[in-house]
């Protein structure tokens, strides 16, 4: 199932960027749903060969 447009535009700008920083207040203890939904919606980042493992 492909991402939503907005999902898919917010993955883009992150692949690209050098860095990012998300600066968000807590709300009920987490994260708001507004960035919640679509990090929720992209796959986890794939590691490369030279990744240590976790």
């Amino acid at each position: 199932m492909p991402a939503p447009p907005a999902v898919a535009g917010m993955r883009r700008a992150f692949v690209n960027a050098d860095g990012v920083l998300i600066a968000t207040p807590e709300y009920n203890g987490s994260i708001p749903r507004q960035l919640k939904n679509p990090a929720g919606t992209s796959p986890p980042p794939l590691r490369s060969s030279s990744s240590p493992a976790p």
